[in-house]
């Protein structure tokens, strides 16, 4: 169980997912060299030894690029397992790329929402209620 945010790279600027077109055809997020070298950017101790998949770890939590097998890579998930300090770097991640950060949990894209906060919040507490804090 995660908080999910699906990397994309459009074609132009939208401020929300209604905007998008039908006809939109997401364009490559780069080279996997240049998706490995972002991600080292931002989550500097970020384990690729699978270039697939990604793993950071810190003292705000964790998470699981999902960055798979194509070249140039198409999309990329994140699978988040931290706390609200996690979600800036993640934002200037996508920013810095010229990507679009959607959260799975609400459709709304993270750089353009006045609380991009309010989707792990909302995994969070429902992670505690399961595990029982």
């Amino acid at each position: 169980m995660s908080w999910d945010v699906s990397i994309i790279n459009f074609s132009r600027d939208y401020s929300s997912t209604e905007e998008i077109p039908d006809n939109e055809q997401p364009l490559p997020l780069g080279r996997l060299a240049d998706i490995h070298a972002a991600i080292l950017e931002h989550f500097p101790d970020t384990d690729l030894r699978d270039p697939t998949w990604g793993t950071y770890d810190c003292k705000f939590g964790s998470i699981e690029f999902n960055i798979g097998t194509e070249d140039p890579v198409d999309s990329m998930m994140l699978h988040v397992r931290a706390s609200n300090e996690i979600v800036p770097p993640i934002i200037e991640m996508c920013r810095r790329n010229n990507w679009s950060g959607l959260d799975c949990s609400n459709g709304e894209f993270l750089e353009k929402s006045n609380n991009p906060s309010s989707g792990i919040e909302v995994w969070r507490k429902y992670f505690n209620k399961v595990i029982g804090r």
